[in-house]
């Protein structure tokens, strides 16, 4: 399996600009991946399923919904919330070998789209 990243962020206010571009192929031992929605409901932290994954290695999210806001987090409590994924939004990062990740939807239940790869 082969896993190309390629993300750009581009910010600019009149004459300034900057960007930053990231282009990487990888060749990671595992050979699983995941693609899938998840439903994401309020009130409760739902674990990011795994599916036939052991762990992730890179792992990106976007929310579905097309009005309400999705958080992320490392715990089922929120205290450790790192991301707020708002309608469209999405996010990718490498994600360390073993760790749960978290969602919570906010006002309505919200499907996020899973891509996840094995280490």
């Amino acid at each position: 399996m082969q896993t190309r990243t390629s993300l750009q962020l581009t910010v600019a206010n009149g004459s300034d600009s900057l960007s930053v571009q990231v282009n990487l192929t990888e060749t990671p031992a595992g050979l699983k991946f995941i693609g899938e929605p998840q439903s994401i409901a309020t009130g409760a932290w739902t674990a990011i399923a795994l599916g036939s994954l052991a762990s992730f290695d890179l792992l990106m999210l976007k929310n579905l919904d097309a009005a309400n806001y999705i958080q992320v987090a490392l715990d089922n409590a929120g205290a450790k919330i790192f991301g707020k994924l708002a309608a469209g939004r999405g996010m990718v990062w490498p994600v360390e070998p073993g760790a749960t990740i978290y969602a919570q939807a906010n006002t309505a239940a919200c499907l996020l789209m899973v891509l996840g790869t094995e280490p």
